[in-house]
């Protein structure tokens, strides 16, 4: 992983832990970014009308063009498992 990557990824972490969410992480491909966050703030981050266009423009302008929430939630070691 660049540096580059790396300060993307903190940067995109920073702008959720500003939105109230102390639990996060944001994994990193390439132009993408995937959000997880426990499942029980999941519809918290989601939130149409606010939230989720503000923390989608914020992580466009740190240099992704895709960003999505995980569905499944966060989960420490998730890119150990097999398929993801």
């Amino acid at each position: 992983m660049t540096l580059e990557a790396l300060s993307q990824i903190e940067h995109a972490e920073t702008v959720l832990h500003t939105e109230g969410f102390s639990i996060v992480r944001v994994r990193h491909y390439g132009q993408e970014a995937r959000i997880e966050v426990p499942l029980d703030d999941l519809p918290r981050l989601q939130a149409v009308f606010e939230r989720w266009p503000r923390v989608v423009n914020q992580l466009r302008q740190i240099g992704y063009d895709r960003v999505i929430a995980d569905p499944r939630g966060f989960k420490s070691g998730r890119l150990n498992e097999k398929g993801s």
